[in-house]
């Protein structure tokens, strides 16, 4: 329906970019239309979100326990659906800042503070960004060894001379 629906305002667009936007989406509808005919692929994905959401409900519940925040499973249920919605949303690095508004909406949506959504994102990005540099750092400089030295003395180089010319 999407498809046939872009398909017939395709024929009106005479601008460039407005073109890119609707071959994009066209491509997107593609793309989907094959993964919904492909079952096998669908519930293998449809699984591992189910994981995810599950694993995000079970993480979250913990943090509300240790903070001592008192949040209902609704709470923690609609945090969790808000925010796998809000990283299509990507503003800024790791969507700091637009996460937290994001948590802050979803409990305050179950008649909960906003204050202990914001407080909750605000604790599960410190763990993430604590292990991403932690375990990051370690299995990068592991796999140091599958670098070339020859490209990373060039970007050496090229961070250590690089200058903005404003004129």
């Amino acid at each position: 329906l999407a498809k046939s629906a872009l398909d017939s305002f395709s024929l009106k667009a005479e601008r460039k970019y407005i073109c890119y936007i609707i071959n994009t989406l066209r491509s997107i509808f593609d793309s989907i239309y094959l993964l919904w005919k492909d079952r096998k692929n669908f519930l293998i994905i449809f699984g591992i979100n189910i994981a995810h959401i599950g694993i995000t409900v079970g993480w979250y519940f913990w943090m509300s326990k240790i903070l001592d925040l008192n949040l209902s499973y609704l709470a923690i249920l609609m945090l969790t659906m808000i925010q796998r919605i809000s990283f299509i949303l990507k503003f800024t690095p790791g969507n700091l800042g637009v996460n937290q508004l994001f948590s802050g909406i979803a409990i305050y949506l179950v008649n909960e503070d906003i204050a202990k959504g914001i407080i909750l994102s605000m604790f599960g990005s410190a763990i993430v960004i604590l292990l991403v540099f932690s375990f990051g750092s370690f299995v990068t400089l592991y796999n140091l060894k599958y670098f070339p030295k020859k490209k990373i003395s060039d970007i050496y180089n090229t961070l250590t001379t690089f200058t903005i010319n404003s004129e």
